[in-house]
């Protein structure tokens, strides 16, 4: 995975350091095949891409709204199987989508080590 995607609405950057580690930190957690991990990748880069170049994904089993940020707004789930991208539209930055980093997920509610991940991510870019 590169360090940004760039499209023709958005730029969609990492908040992490190294996205691809995090990423196949969470698919090793999936314990798929590696032909299903392999695709999963082509899958999430490929999603990825069309929210950069369409600015936003709107159905429901690849898009969802999570929690508020400090400045009232929210961030949301890219969502791809089991793994989700979270990220948020930044106000620091315009046009630019932050992906603060992947995870695993068992159930569809947001782990609270999630949130606090955003949220100190969400701090380093906007505030930092």
């Amino acid at each position: 995975m590169t360090q940004s995607i760039k499209g023709m609405r958005l730029e969609v950057r990492f908040a992490e350091d190294d996205p691809q580690s995090n990423f196949k930190e969470a698919l090793d957690r999936w314990r798929g095949n590696t032909t299903k991990q392999a695709s999963l990748v082509a899958r999430m880069y490929a999603q990825l891409q069309q929210l950069a170049d369409i600015g936003q994904l709107r159905s429901p089993d690849k898009w969802r709204t999570e929690s508020k940020l400090p400045n009232k707004k929210h961030y949301y789930a890219v969502k791809m199987g089991k793994i989700r991208a979270y990220g948020w539209h930044s106000t620091k930055h315009p046009g630019v989508f932050y992906i603060s980093h992947f995870a695993f997920k068992r159930s569809e509610e947001l782990h609270k080590d999630d949130h606090h991940r955003v949220m100190r991510n969400w701090n380093n870019i906007e505030k930092g």
